[in-house]
């Protein structure tokens, strides 16, 4: 029989496991996305044993973020600005 701190200790690998799982799904979703998805990067990722791995393997294909500047730029406001 487990006692109470083996259960809370299995409960929270269980619970790791599973975000590691979702966020798995998230980043291969992500990387596919962008047509950049190949089977070395998906075996990178599916190999991944931790989070912080998962997150290393991911960064070259997370997107940057946007500043409002990049935002007007890509709308076309450019010119309105240096006029």
């Amino acid at each position: 029989m487990l006692d109470d701190a083996q259960l809370r200790t299995l409960e929270e690998r269980l619970r790791y496991l599973r975000e590691l799982e979702e966020r798995r799904t998230a980043i291969l979703e992500s990387v596919r996305e962008q047509g950049k998805l190949t089977e070395e990067v998906e075996a990178q990722i599916r190999g991944a044993e931790t989070k912080a791995r998962l997150e290393d393997i991911y960064l070259p294909f997370k997107p940057k973020r946007r500043t409002k500047a990049q935002i007007a730029r890509e709308a076309g406001l450019e010119p309105l600005a240096e006029g």
